[in-house]
């Protein structure tokens, strides 16, 4: 479906006030919690807004099945009794894969129900390319309809080199795609060998949501951890932030007790961590990162 309502993405350029960032908790940290257990405890730890995890094969509290006007209302009306509100969807699948396009307008239209403006899903490797961008070309247009950005993510098990993003850019120029960049997941993706800022520094003008997100090296593997007591040098990027300015969104995104070996394979805790644990990780991740935002008022 070719748009006839796609227009430029208008991207932050300029310094953007600490107190005018919307800073979220994804409720990925809830692992093995029901949706609304996990959007409580956003609430506990006293955000204001949430990312909703539909993550395929991953951590899902939401599936497709779920993915209809009355849940939206429902989940609407949950986040309202909570105090909260929703921006982004994390909806991430394979967008190369058979049926792609109707699964992910699908999982368009629950965003749009929401009341997100943002529906994040991640790059497809190499192998995948000429799939991935033919599919994403037709639901940019959708997204134009729809009033959505999507948010490209660059996930935890590939790592874009750092032409891949600055080419996609440029073919999809005009249209509503921009970038979710996952400092975590360079980390990540490198198995520590490579540091977010240098990725995440030519892609700040294309950015619309920051995804935080920290990780430790334990006995050779990835292990998540609250935000500022990892090895992802987070000092760096948000002395860098403090120059070139924020984006508008910043989110959380903590799995926390989730561990990666060396071939990407996920290891759930099991039995989940405790939810007060959880609440605890979020709230002390909150206080790091306001520590680091320009001190130009009080933020939530």
């Amino acid at each position: 479906m070719k748009s006839q309502a796609m227009t430029a993405l208008p991207v932050n350029r300029t310094h953007r006030p600490a107190t005018s960032v919307k800073l979220a908790a994804g409720t990925l940290a809830f692992i093995g919690y029901s949706l609304e257990e996990a959007v409580q405890g956003v609430a506990a730890a006293g955000y204001r807004y949430v990312e909703l995890a539909a993550i395929d094969k991953y951590v899902e509290h939401l599936t497709d099945s779920d993915m209809h006007p009355a849940q939206a209302e429902a989940i609407r009306s949950l986040l309202e009794r909570c105090g909260l509100e929703t921006v982004a969807f994390a909806a991430h699948m394979d967008l190369a894969s058979p049926g792609a396009t109707v699964r992910f307008a699908k999982r368009m239209q629950f965003a749009r129900d929401l009341g997100c403006r943002i529906v994040i899903t991640n790059i497809s490797p190499p192998a995948d390319w000429i799939a991935f961008m033919t599919n994403l070309q037709h639901l940019a247009g959708l997204a134009g309809d729809l009033g959505l950005v999507i948010g490209l993510e660059n996930p935890g098990n590939y790592l874009p080199a750092p032409e891949v993003y600055s080419d996609l850019l440029a073919t999809m120029k005009g249209s509503p795609v921009a970038v979710n960049f996952d400092c975590g997941n360079v980390f990540n993706a490198s198995f520590g060998a490579i540091q977010p800022l240098p990725r995440l520094q030519p892609l700040f003008p294309a950015l619309v949501n920051l995804h935080i997100k920290d990780t430790s090296i334990v006995r050779d593997r990835l292990r998540s951890m609250p935000i500022g007591e990892g090895e992802v040098d987070y000092e760096a990027v948000f002395q860098h932030l403090a120059i070139t300015g924020l984006p508008d969104l910043l989110t959380v995104e903590m799995p926390l007790g989730m561990e990666f070996d060396r071939q990407k394979r996920a290891y759930p805790p099991s039995p989940p961590l405790p939810w007060d644990t959880i609440v605890a990780a979020l709230l002390r991740s909150k206080e790091y990162i306001l520590r680091q935002l320009p001190q130009d008022g009080d933020h939530h």
